[in-house]
């Protein structure tokens, strides 16, 4: 698996939510980048609103999954857990977004909290920097 950071980091105070970039094929060009841009950009202010808006329900906690994610610039990164973030659990979004990657193994991909949607033909984790 390749994974390289995006430039592209959403703040909120001093929360940091962003995806790490994954893909199992040999060679990125620059169409395969700005299909990924354009795939991230159309889900990050839902990512990014429905962790907000869990903190703020869950007095600061965040939803994310055991465990820390290790990424350089990151220096308390954790996988966020789509399952808490799903309105059937009380949450923001009503599905899984669209292009959240999976991988094999527990707790290393966004779907590991016991939820359905990730795809390992798609190109996001998506982190959550509480340092």
């Amino acid at each position: 698996m390749k994974a390289s950071r995006i430039l592209i980091l959403l703040t909120a105070g001093l929360l940091l939510v962003s995806a790490v970039a994954c893909s199992s094929k040999s060679g990125t060009g620059q169409q395969d980048q700005a299909d990924y841009e354009q795939a991230y950009s159309v889900v990050k202010d839902d990512i990014q609103n429905a962790v907000v808006a869990y903190a703020v329900d869950h007095q600061g906690n965040y939803p994310y999954l055991t465990g820390t994610y290790s990424i350089s610039g990151c220096t308390n990164c954790h996988l966020i857990d789509m399952n808490l973030v799903l309105t059937s659990q009380g949450g923001f979004l009503r599905q899984v977004p669209d292009g959240i990657y999976s991988a094999a193994g527990a707790n290393n991909d966004n779907c590991d909290g016991g939820v359905n949607g990730c795809s390992s033909n798609n190109h996001y984790i998506w982190i959550i920097d509480l340092g």
